[in-house]
């Protein structure tokens, strides 16, 4: 029987495959093996792109007060605020500030600093207290409040600042701002009278501190108790808690120096004015 000789295209293949392999060969290179289905092809770009930036490293107190806006709220010292954007500052008729920081790139982020003499301290309520040497919160920043994620303040220990961060969400949410407010003088007026048949201070804080979170608290406490000694008593900052607690729009919250001292349920029972039968 004859022998049966390939085909001129069978040919032609033979010849091909033989020369990609001499190409491997010469290159060094070892030839793919042939696909034997569909699978998923990553490219170095699309790797490097997926891999997580390492965090920006955190400025430091020079770095903000340099770069960053003022905040200068009435009364108060100029803290600095560094975000990305330049955030939105208004003043209000109380003499505080209302700021609002935009969101980027996903996250808002921006760092508060203080000025030299100053600390800053995140409160439980992440409301952020600016105290003086003495003591005094000379400033208060309220909690950050906004559409995209949780706003919140963190203290960054190594720099003494204080970090704006709220994950941002989808959609329309992603590009809602961030704001809160920053107060400086906290108490408008504080006046000695009578009221009840014993000496009276009628205290009048500002209206950005009458509902401004732990900060704003300590801030109308701390600047009172420096104009008037008799207010650092702990029967009158019971009172003015029970005050900041229960009757914040009211027009005085007027304190006794008389009055006892007396435990949280029994200050809001007299409804912040507790009498001597009341301590019992």
């Amino acid at each position: 029987m004859p022998a049966r000789h390939p085909s001129a295209p069978a040919r032609r293949g033979r010849r091909l495959a033989a020369a990609v392999v001499g190409v491997a060969v010469v290159t060094g290179c070892t030839a793919p093996p042939a696909p034997t289905g569909a699978s998923p092809v990553t490219s170095s770009a699309a790797a490097s792109s997926a891999a997580p930036s390492p965090p920006a490293p955190a400025p430091d107190a020079a770095a903000v007060e340099e770069r960053g806006a003022p905040l200068e709220p009435r009364g108060g010292p100029t803290l600095a605020l560094l975000a990305a954007d330049a955030p939105g500052v208004a003043a209000r008729d109380d003499g505080a500030l209302d700021v609002t920081v935009a969101t980027t790139d996903g996250t808002t982020s921006a760092w508060l600093a203080a000025p030299a003499g100053t600390t800053l301290h995140v409160l439980a309520d992440g409301t952020v207290a600016v105290r003086d040497a003495t003591g005094v919160t000379v400033a208060a920043v309220g909690a950050a409040r906004g559409a995209a994620g949780a706003p919140r303040w963190t203290a960054d220990a190594p720099t003494g600042l204080a970090l704006l961060t709220a994950p941002a969400g989808t959609g329309a949410a992603s590009a809602a701002p961030v704001t809160f407010v920053v107060g400086g003088t906290a108490v408008d007026s504080a006046t000695w009278g009578e009221n009840e048949g014993g000496r009276s201070l009628a205290v009048d804080p500002a209206a950005w501190a009458r509902g401004g979170g732990i900060a704003a608290q300590e801030a109308v406490a701390t600047q009172l108790a420096a104009a008037e000694p008799e207010a650092a008593s702990a029967s009158m900052r019971d009172q003015l808690g029970c005050h900041a607690l229960g009757a914040p729009e009211k027009e005085t919250w007027n304190l006794e120096p008389w009055r006892p001292e007396v435990d949280g349920l029994t200050m809001l029972a007299t409804r912040c004015n507790p009498t001597a039968t009341d301590a019992g």
